[in-house]
């Protein structure tokens, strides 16, 4: 999840959206893949 913050952060949205989506689907119940999945909307803009 960090390296998707700090890809997004950068202003690499595609590498960001990949690294997201992987943490997002590790284990979809947990906050930090919510949190992943949260990032991910704010990487599509």
């Amino acid at each position: 999840m960090t390296l998707g913050y700090v890809t997004l952060e950068s202003g690499d949205q595609p590498k960001a959206r990949e690294a997201l989506a992987r943490a997002r689907d590790l284990r979809p119940d947990n906050p930090i893949s919510q949190e992943a999945a949260r990032l991910l909307g704010v990487a599509k803009d």
